[in-house]
């Protein structure tokens, strides 16, 4: 079963896409293929906080392995993955390098600006 779960992650591979979700009582800036259960990176806040939960999952076919961790919006790594798209995230529980592509940054930024 983990084989054929690890097949299909590889096959949707090229699907992996970054999604905002907005609404009054949280915002979500997400790394997913769409209309599945494959998360790499969830980031939450509720808006106007300036501090944002980090969940990474180091391997998308074993959802409950992962790690969560939280960030100011107002120091300096968040800063500096606003301005070049990459972040290392760390925490007891693993590490996981987290890169936004230029084409989807704008979903970055606006999540930033939500959250505070």
């Amino acid at each position: 079963m983990i084989a054929a779960i690890a097949a299909a992650v590889l096959a949707l591979a090229s699907q992996w896409t970054w999604s905002l979700y907005e609404d009054p009582a949280a915002v979500v800036l997400s790394h997913e293929v769409p209309d599945t259960d494959l998360l790499r990176t969830v980031f939450e806040c509720s808006p106007g906080t300036g501090r944002v939960k980090a969940t990474a999952y180091p391997d998308p076919a074993q959802p409950k392995d992962r790690f969560t961790l939280e960030i100011p919006t107002a120091g300096a790594p968040f800063q500096s993955f606003l301005k070049s798209g990459r972040l290392i995230l760390k925490a007891e529980g693993g590490q996981a390098a987290v890169s936004v592509p230029r084409e989807h940054r704008p979903k970055l930024v606006q999540f930033a600006k939500l959250c505070g």
